[in-house]
């Protein structure tokens, strides 16, 4: 699977997956408990959904809560060896054009160059509140592993409309896009 790398001026860099996860299960191999699959009438094939788009996880499951965090990184729903990306990834990822992020295909309107391999591509979201799915083709969300306070955490939106990547807060039980990080 392709990835970017990301150099900053003090040398840092960072290796970021070059798709959305699709995982079901842990590294450890516990199965994740709630995975969310794209579904709705405009777009009723679930499992081609998938795999052009990805899983979608709440904040919950993709930091695997359940098990205790020993370090700055956390793993979560990541393979072994990639962490899941926090603010300064997100700020780093942040200093290239939205554009050169974006797929060349599967947004509304504005689709990207991909000049990264990147890749990012608009899987949409679940709405906890209101139960359902929205936005496929026109918005990525992607988790961060920053949390505001118990029920709100950082999420990374790219909007069809803008090119940029606006840093928002939602609640941890909506489901979003996973990419993961090498570890340092």
């Amino acid at each position: 699977s392709a990835f970017l790398l990301i150099r900053s001026s003090d040398l840092l860099v960072t290796c970021w997956m070059a798709s959305n996860l699709k995982t079901t299960h842990y590294a450890d191999g516990r199965e994740i408990t709630n995975i969310y699959k794209y579904y709705y009438e405009g777009a009723p094939n679930v499992e081609e959904n998938v795999s052009i788009y990805g899983l979608l996880y709440d904040w919950y499951d993709a930091l695997d809560v359940t098990r205790p965090t020993r370090s700055i990184r956390v793993q979560g729903i990541c393979p072994d060896g990639w962490y899941l990306p926090n603010e300064e990834d997100f700020e780093q990822l942040n200093t290239i054009p939205v554009t050169d992020l974006r797929s060349t295909n599967y947004w509304m309107i504005n689709p990207g160059t991909n000049a990264t391999n990147y890749d990012l591509r608009p899987a949409g979201m679940f709405n906890h509140t209101t139960n359902r799915y929205e936005n496929l083709h026109g918005n990525a969300y992607l988790w961060s592993t920053s949390e505001i306070n118990s029920t709100e955490a950082h999420c990374h939106m790219a909007d069809c409309n803008c090119y940029m990547i606006y840093d928002l807060i939602y609640n941890k039980m909506n489901a979003f896009s996973v990419r993961c990080v090498r570890g340092e």
